[in-house]
């Protein structure tokens, strides 16, 4: 049968065994056509390898070369029944591997941005405050003269969203049966109000005008069994210069609202109240213990740089919200350590799925092997045959994984059916942050690892022998 180049192109990519003679005049040529034909001089049956010479179709050369050609072949057959269920199962395992590692960044980074923003949210990007404070102690007070001085820098900066000055001071908050130790902040009220605005449980309206207002958390609430309107008692020591003594001095405030941030640290011990109530408890009566600073978005680095040269080091400190929450973010940072440790087992079970499907296709199809070795290929072309297939199984399994992910998170985005307990994870619901940067990272880390461990069960190819595989 006389050699035909279009067929041979068209349906015919594998090498094949044809006449020389016949070959005569049907390739004046290589440059006209985009095959080169390479002759082997073993017999008078000549071998004819598909190829490309320009450096600049290589990428196109792979993705046409037989072996790809034949590992679609084979995937595509529907008589190897055993060997479809098989990378039915891979590709499920991929898939699933793919899923849980999409699912567990977005839902740990959606957790950990959702408790930041709370903790920015309530007490800013930058807090000020007197260089000598302790943690978990009772707030130094500094003058008011110094935080003026500060007040005109934020007035001058683009890079400023908005600031309130407070003053804070240690007290025992007692209801109709019982007291509890807190830290009692003073603020405006419209301040309090618009800080608080996201958390608001319940609010009595007709206490904006009055000076005698507290707002508390709902956990401190629940524990003296108080709701908005009730009337507490604010307990605060003072000192007596004259007396050498620390005297109580009790308040009669009413709950104007009640609020629930679902983090501990500010629902168990922070109360808000007027501000002139607290200074007046403070030296001078005329003192703040803290400024805290709320930057532009995109703008916080500028806004650090410009503050860090107005406060005056070792008299106050400029501090980011990482650092004087550092408990809390040191806490998110832990879960870190959780993401990898899932990362790593899926991609473990990715890694087992790939190479499992790998051995169970060679050992199925020994005969093939051994059959298009004698026709000529080499055992590296053998095996691209088989990683072509394995790249088929991963790039499927990494589509499916990544569709199911986005759904489920989109899902969960939208509609928040999966519901928590916020007194223990802080957070109402499981948040998402689903980002597709992660998303390109995943995929491409388990194209690329799994490609490589895949070729692990193909060096068995290797030590096949010839004779033994066609007659098996």
């Amino acid at each position: 049968m006389p050699f035909n180049r279009q067929m041979y192109w068209e349906n015919c990519s594998a090498p094949v065994f044809i006449d020389v003679d016949s070959m005569v005049g049907e390739f004046p040529g290589n440059t006209q056509y985009p095959e080169t034909v390479l002759l082997a001089k073993n017999s008078q049956r000549k071998r004819v390898v598909n190829t490309r010479i320009c450096s600049c179709c290589l990428p196109l050369n792979i993705m046409n070369s037989w072996e790809r050609w034949v590992a679609f072949r084979l995937v595509k057959n529907k008589n190897q029944t055993f060997s479809k269920n098989m990378m039915i199962l891979a590709i499920s395992a991929v898939a699933l591997s793919v899923c849980v590692m999409i699912i567990t960044i977005s839902t740990v980074r959606g957790f950990q941005q959702g408790i930041m923003q709370k903790v920015i949210q309530l007490h800013g990007d930058f807090i000020i405050d007197n260089a000598a404070n302790l943690e978990n102690a009772e707030p130094i007070p500094f003058s008011k003269e110094k935080g003026s001085e500060i007040e005109k820098v934020l007035k001058s900066s683009d890079a400023v969203k908005s600031w309130t000055v407070s003053c804070s001071k240690a007290a025992i908050i007692k209801g109709e049966q019982d007291l509890d130790g807190v830290v009692a902040t003073g603020m405006d009220f419209l301040q309090v109000r618009s800080i608080l605005k996201p958390f608001i449980v319940n609010e009595n309206h007709r206490l904006t005008d009055s000076n005698t207002w507290v707002w508390i958390s709902k956990e401190l609430a629940n524990r003296l069994t108080l709701d908005t309107g009730s009337y507490i008692t604010l307990v605060f020591f003072k000192n007596v210069d004259s007396l050498s003594m620390v005297r109580p001095k009790p308040k009669r405030l009413q709950i104007a609202g009640i609020f629930e941030t679902g983090i501990d640290q500010i629902d168990k011990q922070i109360i808000y109240v007027n501000q002139y109530l607290v200074s007046e408890f403070l030296p001078n009566n005329n003192s703040i213990t803290k400024i805290e600073v709320w930057a532009k978005p995109g703008k916080q680095h500028r806004l650090f740089d410009a503050l860090k040269f107005v406060v005056p080091g070792g008299e106050l400190r400029l501090n980011t919200s990482r650092f004087f929450h550092r408990q809390i973010y040191d806490w998110l940072s832990i879960l870190n350590t959780n993401v990898w440790v899932i990362l790593i087992m899926m991609a473990i079970v990715c890694f087992i799925a790939v190479t499992t499907i790998l051995l169970i296709l060679i050992f199925e199809r020994i005969k093939f092997i051994g059959l298009i070795q004698a026709m000529g290929a080499n055992v590296t072309s053998v095996q691209r045959v088989f990683l072509w297939q394995a790249v088929l199984i991963i790039m499927a399994g990494i589509g499916i994984g990544d569709l199911i992910a986005f759904v489920l998170c989109w899902l969960q985005e939208t509609y928040q059916f999966i519901k928590l307990n916020q007194s223990i994870y802080f957070v109402s619901h499981v948040m998402v942050d689903f980002n597709w940067i992660n998303v390109l990272i995943v995929n491409a880390g388990l194209i690329i690892l799994s490609t490589i461990i895949a070729l692990i069960p193909l060096q068995w190819i290797k030590r096949m022998a010839l004779n033994r595989a066609i007659q098996y």
